[in-house]
């Protein structure tokens, strides 16, 4: 799977996950995101969606579910819990593999991934 997407196939990804409108100033996008009578603006930086897309572009896909690099290895992981609602994870959950130098962690998906997913 080829992962290199540019600047505007990226940031029109976005438009579409939120439903919003794209307009472009100086140094960024704006995604603004109408809703009744209230609206959202979403500021993209090229800057930093040039780098994901370096990012995106360096690593491999395997299943389709599975996104991983020289140092890194990133797959959807689905949490139980016995209440019915969805839980927001801010915070990470590391374990340190000392003996193999690894270390593992459950956190929400990066930008990366979350790009593979929605392309």
């Amino acid at each position: 799977m080829d992962n290199s997407l540019s600047r505007q196939e990226i940031v029109e990804l976005l438009a579409d996950f939120v439903r919003g409108a794209i307009s472009e100033e100086d140094d960024k996008y704006v995604v603004t995101v109408t809703r009744r009578e209230s609206s959202i603006q979403l500021h993209a930086y090229f800057s930093e969606i040039d780098e994901l897309s370096r990012t995106l572009s360096s690593l491999e896909v395997n299943d389709e579910t599975a996104l991983y690099g020289d140092t890194r290895y990133e797959i959807i992981v689905r949490e139980e819990s016995v209440g019915p609602m969805r839980r927001m994870r801010e915070d990470k959950i590391e374990v340190h593999n000392e003996e193999n130098g690894l270390v593992y962690e459950l956190s929400s998906a990066s930008d990366e991934y979350l790009v593979l997913c929605k392309s």
